[in-house]
């Protein structure tokens, strides 16, 4: 029926350090309640506003460090794919470096060379094949050379040029003798 209430006492003492009497005093809890909850609410208050900020200020700052890494790995992506004509310039910074643009730098190297010995393969690829066919083409037609089908038709072709060739002297003969 009287609320609650907050009690608090000491001993008094004399200079020789007798007890001599005694202090207290009475107030009641309903204040300190209220400055215990109004603290709650600003620390309450405070921890929201600085958790929010710090919330987003560290999703801002990974979101920059991080873009330039994203856009590497998706050049690096297309790059495995055979599309060369990735510009990574945007990500190489000369002022200053850092492990980002240095690996840009060597991813464009890198694909420069890599472009390279890709098309110098190509052109070998198309000398071999070039190559094969010529080989394949010889040996069919050695093939057929050896067959006995084109054994068969080179001598009777012979032997047609020869009676022709002797056909043509005859001939020539009796013009020569008429």
């Amino acid at each position: 029926k009287w609320g609650s209430w907050v009690s608090a006492y000491a001993p008094v003492k004399n200079a020789a350090g007798d007890l001599v009497g005694g202090i207290g005093v009475d107030f009641r809890a309903d204040y300190v309640d209220q400055v215990k909850q109004g603290i709650r609410d600003k620390i309450f208050i405070a921890f929201v506003i600085v958790f929010g900020s710090l919330f987003i200020l560290v999703f801002l700052l990974s979101r920059t460090f991080t873009r330039p890494v994203v856009a590497l790995t998706a050049a690096a992506e297309r790059i495995g794919e055979g599309d060369y004509e990735q510009d990574l310039g945007g990500l190489i910074w000369s002022r200053f470096p850092d492990e980002t643009s240095t690996m840009a730098h060597v991813f464009q190297i890198m694909v420069g060379k890599v472009h390279h010995r890709e098309q110098t393969l190509i052109r070998r690829v198309e000398e071999l094949r070039i190559e094969i066919d010529e080989t394949k083409r010889e040996k069919q037609v050695a093939e057929i050379v050896d067959s006995d089908f084109f054994q068969t038709l080179q001598d009777k072709a012979r032997h047609l040029r020869a009676r022709r060739q002797g056909m043509a002297q005859q001939g020539s003969e009796e013009s020569q003798d008429g």
